[in-house]
């Protein structure tokens, strides 16, 4: 390692250094691919659940609106009819 350029011993540990790396980049892809799948499945489940929720959230808001807007409207019928009543 004194000089620029590498004897056997030193470039053969860069390349075992190296090909150990390779190696353990190729072992982490295969197990992110294994993987990976399930965990993709779990957020779409988890997303379909959430946007189920909201559809929920806004048939239940629509018809509460809508049981709002009937009562008012029987109320102004009944106010407007008592009103016209002797």
């Amino acid at each position: 390692m004194g000089t620029r350029d590498l004897d056997n011993d030193e470039s053969h540990c860069v390349a075992t250094c190296a090909q150990k790396h390779v190696n353990t980049g190729r072992k982490t892809l295969e197990l992110f691919s294994a993987i990976n799948p399930a965990f993709q499945e779990k957020k779409l489940v988890e997303q379909q659940e959430q946007l189920k929720k909201i559809e929920n959230e806004k048939v239940a808001a629509a018809a509460a609106a809508a049981a709002e807007a009937e009562k008012s409207a029987v109320a102004d019928i009944e106010n407007n009819g008592k009103s016209k009543l002797p």
